[in-house]
């Protein structure tokens, strides 16, 4: 029987998808530093209000001591959220929602076998068997389907307009798939990161110093793209933005909140798995009626072949 926390990382995987398109909205209509910045700002805000409400109960930890023990790179969960947010805020206005997710969420799936099989940060061991590795290539075929089919069909001509050839178009699409995967080693490392941090601390406050170091390196990158790469915008603009383009830090808040406290008790693959159960469908309605102002993008029968093969993969990762 599997423990009740499981629900936590399947909500995850819904906000997760909603932040990425409400982050890239904000990127698209500002800048990608500043929609970056401003999610991470936020989310920092937000883990910092669940750890001054949880230190509460936790008065008796000793933080600098603590700190003093945690791993050095249990610090580098900052750049790599630093990483993340970026590449999906830039990507996604490309290649869509559910491509993105996907290559994000087949990442996720590698990332936990090995996790689990040499026990990277701590996790529980749960070795690789073969149908683990097996639903592991069902996940890259199932990209396959819905990512190349997909490129194939718009003629690389409803995807972006201003491509200048064919061939330059194919090389930006597949580059930028290539950093969906980057984006899913990032956020899987960095959960890690905080569950190490949060073992000689909290959960809350390993996820409040992860994400306010990663404010304070893209605050410095926002000035460097405002100042000297001038890429700048009109204060005007950010009065005609939705109201829901300003929180998509709250899934990035929830999921660094909740990773470690949860994947100690479900494990790496379980607890990725269940994410990712949530991530597929709600990518493809996103795209599907072009929610949080993502383009749209109809889903066709290689889509839904490539749920089919996503559910498959996560239950051999998981189950097997």
């Amino acid at each position: 029987m599997l423990d009740w926390t499981i629900i936590f990382p399947f909500v995850a995987g819904v906000l997760l998808v909603f932040q990425n398109a409400q982050n890239a909205e904000l990127g698209s209509k500002t800048s990608i530093a500043f929609g970056a910045f401003v999610a991470n700002v936020l989310a920092a805000f937000i883990t910092f209000i669940v750890w001054m409400i949880q230190s509460n109960g936790a008065s008796d930890i000793n933080y600098w001591d603590s700190i003093g023990e945690a791993p050095s790179w249990s610090w580098l969960g900052g750049p790599f959220a630093i990483g993340f947010v970026l590449i999906l805020t830039a990507i996604i206005p490309v290649i869509g929602s559910a491509v993105s997710s996907c290559c994000v969420i087949t990442c996720q799936l590698i990332f936990s076998l090995l996790a689990d099989h040499f026990a990277i940060f701590g996790f529980p061991y749960k070795e690789a068997t073969t149908l683990r590795i097996v639903g592991t290539a069902l996940a890259l075929i199932a990209i396959l389907s819905m990512s190349v089919v997909d490129h194939i069909r718009s003629n690389y001509s409803k995807i972006n307009t201003i491509a200048s050839s064919r061939g330059a178009m194919n090389l930006k699409y597949a580059t930028f798939c290539v950093l969906a995967f980057v984006a899913g080693w990032l956020i899987s490392t960095m959960s890690g990161m905080i569950s190490a941090l949060a073992e000689r601390t909290t959960n809350a406050f390993a996820s409040f110093i992860t994400l306010f170091l990663a404010s304070i390196g893209l605050g410095i990158y926002l000035l460097f793209d405002f100042f000297v790469m001038k890429n700048q915008f009109k204060p005007s603009d950010l009065l005609y933005l939705q109201w829901w383009a300003w929180v998509g830090g709250i899934g990035e808040a929830y999921f660094c909140t909740i990773a470690p406290f949860v994947i100690p008790r479900l494990g790496a693959a379980i607890f990725y798995s269940t994410t990712i159960l949530a991530q597929v469908p709600t990518s493809i309605i996103v795209d599907h009626f072009g929610l949080l102002g993502v383009q749209k993008q109809h889903t066709h029968w290689n889509r839904w072949f490539g749920v089919l093969l996503m559910f498959i993969s996560v239950y051999l990762v998981t189950f097997a």
